[in-house]
């Protein structure tokens, strides 16, 4: 399906900076929160349905706040978002509206479905660089105590 985000394995940060993690997946988040608001459309438009409050929620308080999280992060960690990636998000071009009600089930399904993947992997890879940060930071005090 042409929706596919296409965000199955889990990246390991162990090769990549806080930085580049942070910026790639503010970019899967931003990408998600486009088609999201599609769905929102869409369900608006064509069924009136519960789940328009359901996109909504998880749009705004749980897409958004993510993004906001990782902005944070990255000016914390001494880098911004750049604006090219910021316009590339913008101007990224999804399908008009969606006016069959199967294939607009199937798109939001599989959307569903991979904004969970992504934020397993946002958990995962998060976890794993805290981790990291907490080894690096014990090593170097046991340096200090053996060198003190």
């Amino acid at each position: 399906m042409y929706y596919c985000l296409c965000i199955n394995k889990v990246v390991f940060p162990s090769t990549f900076q806080l930085v580049t993690v942070t910026t790639q997946t503010f970019v899967d988040l931003a990408k998600v929160s486009v088609i999201l608001e599609q769905m929102q459309l869409d369900e608006l438009v064509y069924e009136q349905s519960h789940f328009l409050a359901y996109y909504t929620e998880l749009q705004e308080q749980g897409v958004y706040w993510l993004l906001c999280q990782l902005h944070k992060l990255s000016l914390s960690s001494g880098s911004e978002i750049s604006r090219d990636i910021v316009r590339e998000v913008e101007n990224l071009q999804l399908d008009s509206s969606l006016s069959d009600r199967a294939l607009r089930h199937m798109r939001d399904y599989i959307i569903l479905r991979d904004l969970q993947r992504l934020l397993y992997r946002i958990s995962v890879t998060f976890a794993v660089l805290a981790e990291q940060q907490s080894s690096e930071v014990q090593h170097s005090r046991r340096r200090r105590h053996h060198a003190g």
